[in-house]
């Protein structure tokens, strides 16, 4: 009895493991070192056609690593007609992707017709596409805004602090919106 339950244990395990497989076949790892790639300090501006090229691949990847966090990525939160557009990547599960996925998610309650939010785990060829690796928020092709005279770089670290992500995020409502958001 012990040997069919053993069987029966072995068979599962081999199962998952084409299923795995077989879900993320044709991924590619992201490039560990490319000379192309931004640092963490780099002011970026990708245009729309990118963007949403970069978001086909993440519809394509949807729930990549079949984790329970990775399973509702890509998210899309707000207006898609806002004239305040957020696109946010993320390596993977982690801080970052939670501390500003619950900002951005209380944001849109707050400014429902005026913010568009999609967030995304960078997978398949979206590192290669953006030609970056690392965490990353967008505010309307822009990865930095000025805040108070300061400008604000949203790469790595900057998108696990709430604060940040949430004051970059008003700023550009009330730039493109006026004074009182």
């Amino acid at each position: 009895m012990k040997r069919v339950g053993f069987i029966i244990l072995l068979i599962l395990l081999v199962i998952a493991g084409a299923a795995i497989y077989l879900r993320t076949k044709g991924e590619k790892a992201a490039p560990q070192v490319a000379k192309e790639m931004a640092s963490s300090s780099e002011k970026l501006y990708l245009p729309i056609e990118k963007l949403e090229e970069a978001w086909k691949e993440a519809k394509r990847t949807k729930g990549v690593g079949g984790l329970p966090i990775t399973i509702k990525y890509p998210l899309e939160m707000g207006n898609k007609d806002a004239k305040v557009r957020v696109d946010a990547f993320f390596p993977g599960p982690g801080e970052g992707l939670v501390t500003s996925t619950n900002v951005m998610e209380k944001l849109v309650e707050e400014y429902k017709d005026k913010l568009y939010v999609r967030i995304s785990i960078l997978s398949g060829r979206m590192p290669e596409l953006l030609g970056f690796t690392c965490a990353a928020i967008f505010i309307n092709g822009r990865n930095y805004i000025s805040v108070d005279g300061q400008d604000i770089v949203l790469m790595r670290h900057a998108t696990h602090d709430a604060s940040t992500v949430e004051k970059a995020i008003r700023q550009a409502i009330k730039e493109n919106y006026g004074a009182s958001p």
